[in-house]
């Protein structure tokens, strides 16, 4: 049963990607630095193969993380590709509302979720007082 779901799920992966034009990357973790570095290592090998599409579509799960890291892969999808396509249907929060802002498209089920930006302190800075 589990492998004929997979494959339903594979050929309507590659009827989005087929209909947009785009290459397609699933993220599902926190926006941080390490897992966002990884999905640019694997955009980078994917642009450099012979079938390379003019945009891409991003599945994005996240409760959040990094707004710089959020920012950098923004500004790399952007750089690299004619359109960023988001796709949301489940939480994306904090840093990923931030990716979401860069988008050129947002597709959103019914369970999808934004949330507002949160910047994280490092304990130094939470213990700064200004006067």
């Amino acid at each position: 049963m589990l492998l004929a779901q997979k494959r339903e799920a594979q050929k309507y992966l590659q009827q989005i990607s087929q209909e947009l034009d785009a290459d397609i990357f699933v993220f599902h973790a926190p926006m941080d630095s390490r897992e966002v570095n990884y999905l640019i290592e694997k955009v980078r090998e994917t642009r450099n193969t012979s079938s390379r599409k003019s945009n891409v579509a991003l599945f994005l799960t996240t409760q959040g993380g990094d707004l710089n890291s959020a920012y950098r892969l923004a500004r790399f999808l952007k750089k690299k590709y004619k359109k960023l396509i988001l796709f949301i249907f489940w939480h994306c929060k904090s840093a990923g509302t931030l990716l979401s802002i860069a988008s050129d498209e947002i597709v959103m089920s019914d369970s999808g979720e934004l949330a507002g930006l949160r910047q994280k302190l490092s304990p130094n800075e939470a213990q700064t007082s200004f006067i």
